[in-house]
């Protein structure tokens, strides 16, 4: 498979950008912009947000049993981009029940 690389501009940006991030989880949402509706917006967790981070990063496997607009797959979501930014070797999979879903989340990830 051939891999497209970004441009030198592109790339430049990032790096850029990645010189300053936060080494929390916390500070590192809040300098995120998130979709709700038609707008993007902060993302300021709730507290059930939070202690499900906290939860996620004393623990290697969690659970989740939930309903649907909780904002839970963007919390976990934005716990592995933090990860990823802080590590180039890191690696997260996250399971959607179908393509579109999958489509959506990587999305929302690049968007963030």
């Amino acid at each position: 498979m051939h891999q497209i690389k970004p441009s030198l501009k592109y790339r430049k940006k990032t790096v850029r950008k990645l010189k300053s991030l936060p080494d929390n989880w916390l500070d590192f949402v809040s300098i995120l912009k998130i979709k709700s509706g038609e707008k993007y917006q902060q993302f300021i967790p709730y507290d059930y947000q939070i202690k499900l981070v906290d939860l996620a990063e004393k623990s290697d496997t969690i659970v989740v049993c939930k309903s649907r607009q909780l904002g839970i797959t963007q919390t976990i979501a934005s716990l592995f981009l933090f990860r990823a930014c802080n590590n180039r070797a890191y690696t997260a999979i996250c399971y959607m029940r179908n393509q579109e879903d999958s489509s959506a989340l990587s999305r929302r990830i690049r968007d963030m």
